[in-house]
């Protein structure tokens, strides 16, 4: 039997609060990646939106499927267990999972030099079957999640060392701190102090990717 998150009680208002916020700053970063677009009408700021809108959605469910743990609540700790959760909780769950990897495979997507829907299908395949083919759906989530992660910093990172352009060194920083966010939740079945320190790298990384956004668009503005 897995639990999907060990927190402490204390902690269960401000992670409901966080979701949420998640749920709303990922909608705010499509929406300026998707007005990029509009000025640039370059694809791969198209594909970043959609990206990100699903990871909003993947929050939305996440955000519900916390509500309805709040019932869960007992002592000082709140331990929800996947194979006892209603059916609702469950559809949550596995909806958060899906939406948030298929998003963060758009992103990957978007940064591939060949941009073919069957490399899309492929990747999109070989990670979801990883985890359905496994009994540990949650560590497995946050694994491939911080795999997939790891890699936009690095592709961000050395397209910086080509262009030198101040705002990929920004995205590759933002990315990074998503990936110590995400690693650290491959914990959170045993230490719930890691569930806190997750989502405060987490929240970083959202701002940090919208302020980044909004620059651009603010400055594409300016010089049409």
């Amino acid at each position: 039997m897995e639990r999907l998150y060990f927190l402490p009680q204390w902690f269960i208002m401000y992670g409901l609060g966080l979701e949420l916020v998640f749920a709303i700053i990922t909608f705010l970063v499509a929406l300026y990646a998707y007005k990029v677009y509009k000025l640039t009408s370059q694809k791969e700021h198209k594909l970043f939106s959609l990206g990100f809108l699903l990871v909003s959605f993947s929050y939305i469910c996440w955000f519900i499927l916390n509500l309805f743990a709040l019932i869960e609540l007992n002592d000082n700790l709140l331990t929800l267990e996947i194979g006892n959760a209603v059916k609702l909780i469950n559809l949550g769950a596995y909806l958060h999972i899906l939406f948030s990897l298929l998003g963060l495979i758009f992103l990957v997507y978007t940064s591939l030099k060949v941009k073919r829907a069957g490399i899309f299908v492929l990747i999109s395949s070989l990670t979801i079957f990883s985890i359905l083919l496994t009994d540990r759906k949650a560590l497995m989530f946050y694994f491939l999640s911080s795999i997939l992660v790891l890699y936009l910093v690095a592709h961000y990172f050395l397209e910086y060392r080509k262009k030198k352009n101040i705002r990929l060194i920004v995205m590759s920083s933002a990315f990074f701190f998503l990936f110590l966010g995400t690693f650290e939740l491959i914990f959170t079945s045993r230490y719930s102090a890691d569930y806190v320190v997750g989502h405060i790298f987490i929240l970083i990384s959202y701002l940090i990717i919208l302020l980044n956004l909004a620059s651009v668009f603010k400055n594409g503005q300016k010089k049409k």
